[in-house]
């Protein structure tokens, strides 16, 4: 039989093996951290970096989504203020059209034609983090400065600019 000189060494070695991997297996228990470094599982580190780019992709969507969002809510409301204002211009424009108002109720109609022209002016210009929302009203509101040089205008920018060229000059619809 043989015997082997160095079993106690072993023997403490192991021990001190089994504790050190007790004190790791706490650690990881206790911070919820697996890898606690490359060498200790390489697979579970690439995993890791996976995971990591796309929680980075996932944010960068989010961020994207509710930038988009606040976009689409300025854009909506200033576009409900056009509308609520061309409707009070087709309506005042009505009614100083009908030919029974004097020349002050006239006046006063011009002065509000005035106020919602520079309203309209004011939500062309409508723009969220340095985006314009409206390029287009640019030219529409060179067409509303210099109403007699065409312009190429999209058809809902160009009635609007129409309409306020003729309020303003006091011209009757057809």
């Amino acid at each position: 039989m043989r015997v082997n000189p160095y079993y106690v060494s072993n023997l403490v070695s192991a021990l001190n093996q089994t504790q050190v991997d007790q004190q790791n297996l706490t650690q990881e228990l206790s911070s919820g951290v697996r890898v606690t470094s490359l060498s200790a599982d390489p697979v579970a580190a690439g995993g890791n970096v996976l995971l990591l780019n796309q929680i980075q992709k996932d944010d960068s969507f989010s961020l994207s989504s509710s930038v988009v969002t606040g976009q689409l809510q300025v854009a909506d409301t200033a576009l409900g203020s056009v509308v609520t204002q061309l409707t009070q211009a087709i309506s005042l424009a009505t009614s100083g059209n009908n030919g029974t108002l004097n020349s002050s109720q006239l006046k006063s109609i011009s002065s509000q034609l005035a106020g919602i022209r520079d309203e309209v002016q004011s939500l062309a210009n409508t723009s969220y983090l340095g985006i314009t929302f409206f390029p287009e009203a640019r030219q529409a509101l060179y067409l509303l400065r210099h109403p007699h040089q065409p312009l190429t205008l999209p058809p809902t920018m160009a009635m609007a600019a129409s309409i306020i060229c003729r309020l303003q000059m006091d011209r009757p619809f057809n």
